[in-house]
């Protein structure tokens, strides 16, 4: 008994080179990667994996386009809306013989000799479509169901590292955003340990105490407090902070110069992702308004008088 399993070897194959890729998840690289053994999968010299960057948005953003065996540069495009219909109503893979209007006249992909497209919808977590995966073919396909089982599993694959790729991003904007806003901030900002010790310190602390944020990282909160508020905060800090307790007060600190300030301080714990408690303070001078509210109230007296 002989039995043809040329196909079956094909997805194993394809299989095998998901899984032997050895890019950073997430990463261009990855998808990169993916594009590339698709092709090879297939038998097919064009492939694009894009991202749809704004849900709604007609325009796409490709991350990874391969022809003929070579990366070429990404590009902006509108896919016609019969493709984009297709892929909406399929959860499986779309093939199709219109190729007349897919990409615009005077741009690379257009030179491509297509005889025809199989593609799948990329969607994310909540089923919403996050991107696209394209294959272009210039001969008939021989065995249909095998390709889209092939074009399937890479889609699978694709659209994971492509909200893998997402989250990173959002991410990494996310603590961009954060940081921008901390470190321009008026107040100083102060993360500790809930025994008091200094993990960050806000640039400003040079403006606000006069130290740089490396010499107060590693010493306690409360060493730079007045010594009739050191104690009683110290006491009573590891516990509140432990019980996830906001603390506000005011207290005098001590600056470079060796001048007492008075600051209006806020400090709200919290846990980290980690599972750690930390200490966030953000801590304002007062001092000059604390002054001038004094001479206006002195002021006050000295008119009723």
């Amino acid at each position: 008994m002989v039995k043809d399993i040329t196909e079956r070897k094909r997805v194993e194959e394809a299989l095998k080179k998901i899984a032997q890729n050895d890019s950073v998840p997430g990463s261009i690289a990855f998808l990169r990667v993916l594009v590339r053994d698709l092709c090879s999968a297939l038998k097919t010299p064009y492939a694009v994996l894009a991202d749809w960057e704004t849900p709604g948005s007609p325009d796409i953003k490709t991350l990874a386009v391969l022809a003929n065996g070579r990366y070429v540069d990404n590009f902006s495009w509108t896919p016609p809306a019969h493709l984009v219909q297709e892929l909406l109503k399929v959860k499986g893979c779309v093939w199709s013989h219109h190729v007349e209007d897919l990409f615009p006249p005077n741009t690379l992909p257009h030179s491509w000799l297509i005889n025809g497209y199989l593609g799948s919808a990329l969607r994310g977590q909540a089923g919403q479509i996050i991107g696209l995966l394209l294959t272009f073919h210039t001969e008939p396909l021989t065995n249909l169901h095998v390709a889209q089982s092939i074009v399937q599993l890479f889609g699978g694959r694709a659209a994971s590292e492509l909200q893998r790729k997402k989250t990173a991003d959002a991410l990494r904007d996310s603590e961009q955003r954060y940081r921008a806003i901390v470190e321009n901030a008026y107040d100083l900002i102060i993360e500790t340990s809930p025994s008091g010790e200094c993990h960050y310190v806000s640039p400003n602390c040079i403006d606000v105490l006069g130290y740089h944020s490396q010499e107060m990282l590693g010493k306690k909160f409360f060493d730079f407090l007045h010594p009739e508020e050191r104690q009683p905060l110290a006491d009573s800090y590891p516990a509140n902070v432990m019980a996830l307790e906001k603390i506000d007060l005011v207290c005098r600190l001590r600056n470079k110069q060796s001048e007492w300030r008075l600051f209006e301080s806020h400090i709200r714990p919290l846990r980290t992702t980690e599972g750690a408690v930390v200490g966030v303070i953000v801590t304002r001078d007062i001092t000059e308004r604390k002054r001038l509210e004094e001479e206006r109230l002195r002021s006050t007296k000295l008119e009723s008088v």
